[in-house]
C-alpha cells in the first residue's frame, strides 16, 4: 500500500508566534437581568434556559463582619436549617430531598448566603419552604447544643494543627484580633454562645436593604411570579450596628511572630501585609504580580523552594480581597529546622521582584495562564452568577472583566516591578512561624 507523503506545516519563522490569548469582548460582559420585588429586593438574573435545573442564592447582612459575638455568624447560617415555626428539621429536610433540592448556607467575612438547588418543576413546592426558613427559623435549643459541641470539638482538633494555628495568627497581626476579619476564637466562645445570640444575628441579617438575590439557570417568567409571591411578601428589619472603622493608609511594621506548638513535625510559614480591596485601581497589578511571585505551579516560590531548594512540597501567594480590605499572603509549610531558610528564600524572591523587572515571555505566560482562569470562571449560568456577586459586593461594573483583561495585557514588567516597590517590600511583611 503506498502512502504518500504529507507535507510539512509551512512555519513563517520570522514572525513572532502569538502568545495573547484572545477572546470575544461581548463574553467578558455580564449582562444579568434585573427584577424588583414587591418588597423593594433586587433579583438579578442570569439566564440559562433549558437546563431545567434553578439555583436562588439569598444574599444578606449577616457574615462575621454583622456579628456582635463571636461564632454568630456561624451557627445563625448553621441552624437555619434546623427547624421552622411550621417543620421540625427531620421533615424540612425529608420535604426538600423528596423534591430534589438542595440548600447549603455560608456564612463569610462581609456577607452571609442561604442557596437552593431545584429542578424548575418543583420550584412551587420547595421555594415556601425556603422562604419559611428564611422568615421563621426556631434554633432549637437542645440541637444548638449538640452543634456546638460538634464543632467545638472540630475547632480543638484544628488546634493541633500547625497551618490552622498560623492563619488565625496572621489574620489578627494584621487587622487585630477584635476586627471581624482578624476576630479571634478561643475555646471559651462555644461555651457563652445562647439561641438569644441567634435569633439576635438573624434579625440583623433580616434588613432588607442590604438584601438580594441572584438567580442562575433556568429561570422562565412563571418562576419569577413564585418567586415574587414568596419572596416579595417578606418583610425585614431595620437595625443600625456599629461597624469598625478602617485606616485607608496601608500602615504595616515587618516583625516576626513565632507560635509554639509541641511535637510539630512541621512548621507553618505565613508571611503578609495589610493590602486593598479589589475596587483599588492597582489591584489587578497587584494580582498579576502576586501570580507570578506564588499563583501558579511554575511560579518563582515554586521554583526556588519546592524545585531548587527541597523545602516544601507546596507554596502560594495570593490576595484576600474582602469588602472592606484586603491581604497580601504566603502560605506553606516546611519541614523542622528550616524555617529561618525558606523565610529568607521568600523574602529574597520578593526584593528580586522589586529590583529586577519581568521579562516578556514570564508576563505573557502569566497573563494567558490568569486569562484562561478568568474565562474557566465564568463558564456557565452558576460561575457566571459567582462573578456577578463577587463585582457587586466590590462596588464593580458589570463590564469589569474586559477591563480586566485589557489591563492585565497592558502590562509591563516595570509595571510589575513598581507594584512590589510601591506595596509589596520584603521589610513591611508580617511573618508568622508556627511549629
Amino acid at each position: 500500500m503506498n502512502q504518500q507523503a504529507v507535507p510539512a506545516r509551512q512555519i513563517d519563522r520570522t514572525r513572532e508566534p502569538i502568545h495573547r490569548l484572545e477572546v470575544n469582548p461581548d463574553e467578558l460582559v455580564l449582562k444579568p437581568a434585573v427584577q424588583i420585588l414587591d418588597n423593594g429586593i433586587p433579583v438579578y438574573i442570569v439566564q440559562e434556559s433549558g437546563s431545567g435545573l434553578f439555583r436562588l442564592e439569598w444574599v444578606m447582612p449577616a457574615g462575621m463582619w454583622y456579628e456582635q459575638k463571636n461564632l454568630a455568624a456561624f451557627f445563625t447560617l448553621r441552624m437555619l436549617r434546623e427547624g421552622t415555626q411550621i417543620h421540625d428539621a427531620e421533615s424540612f429536610a425529608e420535604l426538600t430531598d423528596y423534591h430534589g433540592s438542595y440548600i447549603e448556607t455560608t456564612a463569610e467575612r462581609d456577607r452571609a448566603s442561604v442557596t437552593l438547588y431545584c429542578p424548575l418543576h418543583f420550584a412551587a413546592e420547595v421555594l415556601p419552604l425556603l422562604a419559611e426558613m428564611l422568615a421563621e427559623p426556631t434554633f432549637p435549643e437542645d440541637l444548638l447544643l449538640q452543634e456546638l459541641q460538634h464543632q467545638k470539638q472540630a475547632f480543638l482538633i484544628n488546634q493541633e494543627k500547625v497551618s490552622f494555628l498560623a492563619r488565625n495568627q496572621m489574620m489578627a497581626a494584621l487587622f487585630g484580633a477584635t476586627h471581624p476579619y482578624g476576630r479571634w476564637i478561643d475555646e471559651t466562645d462555644f461555651d457563652q454562645l445562647r439561641r438569644e445570640d441567634l435569633l439576635a444575628h438573624h434579625q440583623v441579617g433580616m434588613d432588607l436593604r442590604n438584601t438580594y438575590i441572584v438567580m442562575a439557570g433556568d429561570v422562565p417568567d412563571s418562576l419569577m411570579h413564585t418567586v415574587n409571591r414568596y419572596f416579595g411578601c417578606l418583610t425585614g428589619t431595620h437595625i443600625t450596628i456599629a461597624y469598625p472603622k478602617l485606616e485607608q493608609v496601608l500602615t504595616t511594621t515587618g516583625r516576626n511572630i513565632y507560635v509554639s506548638k509541641e511535637g510539630a513535625l512541621q512548621t507553618a510559614i505565613r508571611m503578609g501585609r495589610r493590602l486593598f480591596a479589589r475596587s483599588h485601581p492597582d489591584f489587578i497589578p497587584a494580582q498579576v504580580a502576586v501570580t507570578i511571585l506564588g499563583g501558579y505551579f511554575g511560579c518563582r516560590l515554586m521554583k526556588k523552594l519546592r524545585e531548587e531548594q527541597g523545602f516544601t512540597y507546596g507554596i502560594g501567594a495570593s490576595i484576600a480581597a474582602m469588602e472592606q480590605d484586603g491581604a497580601f499572603l504566603v502560605a506553606t509549610e516546611v519541614g523542622e529546622g528550616v524555617a529561618e531558610q525558606a523565610l529568607d528564600a521568600i523574602r529574597q524572591e520578593i526584593r528580586r521582584l522589586r529590583i529586577e523587572p519581568v521579562d516578556k515571555e514570564e508576563l505573557e505566560r502569566v497573563s494567558t495562564y490568569m486569562t484562561g482562569n478568568m474565562l474557566r470562571n465564568q463558564d456557565g449560568a452558576f460561575a457566571r452568577a459567582d462573578r456577578l456577586r463577587m463585582l457587586k459586593e466590590s462596588g464593580l461594573r458589570m463590564d469589569y472583566f474586559l477591563h480586566w483583561y485589557q489591563r492585565v495585557w497592558s502590562l509591563t514588567g516595570e509595571d510589575i516591578q513598581n507594584v512590589f516597590e510601591m506595596y509589596l517590600k520584603d521589610d513591611d511583611m508580617i511573618c508568622v512561624t508556627a511549629g
